[in-house]
C-alpha cells in the first residue's frame, strides 16, 4: 500500500486507497445510521494491511458516535466460527466491521446468528462482495452489507452489460460468473486507455501521465459509484461507495426490484491531536441515484432453499475543508 497517493503523482487509480489518511468517515456513518452503536472491528492474524484497515475503520466509527469495543482477529485459514461467536457476545457488540476473506465473513455472521448474537449491522469488505462465497452459506447470511467502490453488478446499468458481452466474445471461460476483479480489472485498463487517448497520437510515457491528469470526470462509462477528478492526484479523490445487501427472497428465480436512495455525503476525517469534530459537506457532493436495481435470477444457485440477492444502497463521501492543527 502507498501511505499518501497525494506525494507521488505517477500513481493513478480509480479509486482512494482504503488505508489512506484523512480517513472516510462514511463507514463509520453507515453502521450509525443502520442502529449500531457498539462494534468491534475484525482483521486477519498476521496480516498487517488488514490490522491497519481495522484500525482506520475504528477511526471512522468513533467520529460517527460508535463505542468500538475491540478488535478482533481470525486465522487465515480455516476457523471455529462457533467458538468466535462467543467472543462476540462476550465483547457485547452490536455491529461489526470486517477486513477477512469473503467466506470468513460469511461464515462469522452465520455463526453469530446460530449462537444467538443479535448483530444490528454486519459490514463486509470490497473481497465480501463474492457470489461463490454467498452461495456456501445462501440464505443464512441475509441482511449483511459490503462495500463497493464501484457500480454491483446487480445495477445491470447498460456499461455493465457492455462489460458483460466483452467477457463473453472474449473471455468466456469467466463471463458466466463475473466478480469484482474481474470488473476492477476492466475499469483500471479502461482509465489507462483514456490517458492515451488524451496523449494524442504519438503517445510517450510523460504525456499518458498528463492525459491521465487531465481526466477531471472519469466514471469508467458509468461502472463508478460518481465520477473522479484526478487533476489534482489520486490523494484527492473523494470516497465513493456503494454498499450492497443480502436479500432475502421467497421463491427461488424471482425477479425484484428495488429503488435505490440517495447517499447522504459525509466529510473525511483529517488527523488531530486533538479530539476530531466533523465538518459539514459540501453540497456539490450530493449524489443522487436513482437507478433501479434488477436480477435476473437468485444469487444462490441452490433452489432448496431461499434464494438470496445482494440489494444495492449507495453512500458517498466528499472532501471537506482541512480542520486547523489543535
Amino acid at each position: 500500500m502507498i501511505p499518501d497517493p497525494g506525494e507521488h503523482r505517477n500513481v493513478f487509480g480509480y479509486s482512494r486507497p482504503l488505508s489512506q489518511l484523512p480517513v472516510s468517515s462514511g463507514w463509520g456513518e453507515f453502521i450509525a445510521a443502520k442502529g449500531g452503536k457498539r462494534a468491534v472491528t475484525i482483521s486477519v492474524e498476521l496480516s498487517a494491511a488488514t490490522t491497519t484497515l481495522a484500525g482506520i475503520s475504528a477511526q471512522s466509527l468513533r467520529a460517527a458516535g460508535v463505542d468500538v469495543v475491540t478488535n478482533l482477529q481470525v486465522p487465515a485459514g480455516a476457523f471455529d466460527a462457533a467458538r468466535f461467536a462467543q467472543q462476540l457476545r462476550a465483547a457485547g457488540a452490536d455491529s461489526l466491521i470486517a477486513f477477512v476473506p469473503a467466506q470468513t465473513y460469511y461464515q462469522i455472521v452465520v455463526g453469530a446468528r446460530a449462537a444467538g448474537v443479535n448483530l444490528t449491522v454486519a459490514l463486509g469488505n470490497l473481497a465480501t462482495y463474492d457470489r461463490s462465497a454467498l452461495d456456501s452459506v445462501g440464505a443464512a447470511a441475509a441482511g449483511a452489507y459490503s462495500f463497493l467502490d464501484y457500480a454491483p453488478f446487480e445495477l445491470n446499468t447498460a456499461a455493465h452489460r457492455r462489460f458483460l458481452a466483452a467477457m463473453a466474445a472474449y473471455s468466456p471461460q469467466a463471463a458466466s460468473v463475473p466478480d469484482g476483479s474481474t470488473l476492477i480489472g476492466w475499469i483500471t485498463t479502461d482509465l489507462l486507455l483514456e490517458g492515451i487517448k488524451a496523449a494524442g497520437l504519438c503517445p510517450t510515457w510523460a504525456s499518458v501521465l498528463t492525459g491521465l491528469r487531465a481526466q477531471t470526470h472519469y466514471d469508467a462509462g458509468g461502472l463508478l459509484p460518481a465520477p473522479i477528478d484526478l487533476s489534482k492526484g489520486m490523494g484527492n479523490i473523494a470516497p465513493c461507495y456503494d454498499y450492497v445487501q443480502v436479500n432475502l427472497r421467497l421463491r427461488a428465480g424471482e425477479q425484484g426490484r428495488h429503488r435505490l436512495r440517495p447517499g447522504r455525503p459525509s466529510p473525511l476525517l483529517r488527523p488531530r491531536p486533538a479530539r476530531v469534530r466533523l465538518a459539514a459537506g459540501t453540497p456539490a457532493g450530493r449524489q443522487e441515484r436513482k437507478s433501479t436495481a434488477r436480477r435476473s435470477g437468485p444469487v444462490s444457485s441452490t433452489m432448496r432453499k431461499p434464494a438470496t440477492r445482494l440489494r444495492p444502497t449507495p453512500m458517498c463521501t466528499v472532501p471537506s475543508k482541512s480542520p486547523a492543527s489543535a
